[in-house]
């Protein structure tokens, strides 16, 4: 219990820094960077650095939220104990991430439809539900 108590906060760190330098980063991009070149291009690079930046912060925002629902509900986290794996919440995070720039992608490419979105958010539910599943299995077998 000491050693996920020091791992949350770690993670509490970690993901509030991440917070404040993808969110000045984020505002940087957006007010000073043009998303197209010279010649009516688009500025490639500035627009994986926008992407990225948007991970980190998702990212780290959602680690934020899960872990302190967690603590609320800790079945959240697949575990019925007090204190959850912190990990979790950042796999959970990072789902969540990987969700939003994916939905993000399509629009950039105006291909974004409501049933992509919900395809989208089912397959990141799913994911989480089987990796859970699968470590149940893992530690009721030992």
């Amino acid at each position: 219990m000491i050693r996920r108590q020091a791992i949350r906060r770690q993670v509490l760190g970690w993901s509030i820094l991440i917070i404040i330098l993808s969110t000045l980063l984020l505002g940087y991009l957006l007010t000073s960077v043009s998303p197209y070149l010279f010649d009516n291009q688009l500025n490639i690079p500035a627009i994986i650095l926008l992407f990225a930046s948007l991970l980190l912060f998702t990212q780290s925002l959602a680690t934020l939220i899960a872990l302190r629902l967690h603590t609320r509900w800790p079945a959240l986290a697949g575990e019925p104990t007090r204190y959850p794996d912190p990990i979790v919440a950042v796999r959970q995070g990072l789902l969540v991430a990987l969700a939003t720039i994916a939905i993000a992608l399509l629009a950039l490419f105006h291909f974004l439809d409501i049933i992509f979105v919900l395809v989208i958010l089912l397959l990141a539910g799913l994911i989480e539900v089987f990796i859970q599943n699968r470590q149940r299995m893992g530690t009721t077998k030992k």
